[in-house]
């Protein structure tokens, strides 16, 4: 069953804010507007940290809970991070929005949602206890409830035994929807392994100097020779992106303004009319497995200078973190 795709209307509608009081905003977050209102139901997210996506993400919760009446588990890595989870982002967005204070309460694993006078749950779930004695006993709260949909926040650092046993939950009810996302730490694990069997999405940016059409990735001039490709270069000495075929610099716009495009078309995305299609329209049916993959080059708050700092060989981040927490890349 498809879920109603109001999200992006509803967040406006009801001038919904960020955990710091401030109304969320889109013009420099475009890439996230298709994922946050995209309602396949099997997804998975390789992505960046720092682009909102985890507050976005909150909203998009309590819109199914609150306004689609389905019961939500979500589930992440540990108790502890569940508990920094709730104290840090999703008890003050629902402080920050008078619309959520009188529809949303509970403690912190369990919040009660007022769905037209009935109630629903969003249940938060560690996926990993390391008081527990058991695995059983890591799974014995989170599989005590039936859900519509599971969410894995930070899928791969999760006991994948643990998530497994929590999707059961899903069996009985007529969505069944699996999402998960993911800083991805390694190949074909958590986000990465639905990613892999997916369509692969891509931000598909166009120069404004030559209309290329290349997806964005890191791929360092110093390190790397130039050659007509599908994707762009950073440029070290200017600290900028360029185009992977002319050569000259991609602006901000450029890289705001793109569009998300299925590597694998046959993978997943919805069907109507017996033709496949990558996008939802009224009446369309999903298929395959969605996949998103989201890293910090969309995202112009960020510089060029400031994610080349990152990747400093001897002042920056790992090799491993940066393509995991900026590029939202596993690695091994």
């Amino acid at each position: 069953m498809t879920i109603p795709n109001k999200y992006l209307s509803w967040m406006s509608a009801i001038q919904a804010k960020t955990s710091s009081g401030e109304l969320f905003e889109w013009d420099n977050h475009r890439f996230m507007i298709e994922p946050m209102t995209d309602m396949h139901p099997h997804q998975g997210w390789n992505k960046c940290a720092q682009v909102g996506a985890s507050e976005m993400m909150i909203c998009k919760v309590v819109y199914l809970s609150m306004e689609c009446g389905l019961n939500v588990l979500y589930a992440l890595q540990s108790a502890s991070a569940m508990d920094d989870f709730v104290k840090g982002k999703l008890d003050p967005i629902i402080r920050a929005n008078s619309y959520f204070v009188n529809k949303v309460s509970g403690n912190t694993s369990i919040k009660t949602v007022d769905f037209k006078g009935n109630e629903r749950f969003i249940h938060l779930v560690g996926a990993y206890n390391s008081e527990a004695s058991s695995k059983q006993e890591q799974t014995s709260k989170g599989v005590s409830k039936t859900a519509d949909i599971l969410i894995a926040d930070e899928a791969s650092r999760s006991d994948q035994y643990v998530l497994n046993q929590t999707q059961s939950r899903l069996m009985n009810s007529k969505y069944g929807y699996v999402w998960y996302f993911d800083n991805p730490s390694y190949p074909g694990m958590g986000a990465d392994k639905i990613f892999q069997q997916s369509d692969q999405m891509y931000w598909i940016v166009t120069c404004s100097h030559c209309g290329w059409k290349q997806y964005l990735d890191w791929f360092r001039l110093d390190q790397h020779e130039f050659r007509k490709a599908m994707h762009c270069y950073v440029d070290v000495e200017n600290e900028c992106l360029v185009c992977g075929k002319c050569q000259k610099p991609l602006s901000d716009d450029d890289r705001k303004y793109g569009e998300w495009v299925q590597k694998y078309p046959d993978k997943g995305g919805w069907i109507l009319n017996g033709k496949k299609q990558p996008f939802y329209s009224e009446g369309a049916k999903p298929f395959g497995f969605r996949g998103y993959w989201i890293n910090q080059l969309a995202y112009t708050h960020h510089s060029i200078s400031k994610l080349l700092k990152l990747d400093d060989p001897i002042l920056g981040m790992t090799k491993s973190v940066f393509a995991n927490m900026i590029m939202g890349k596993p690695y091994i």
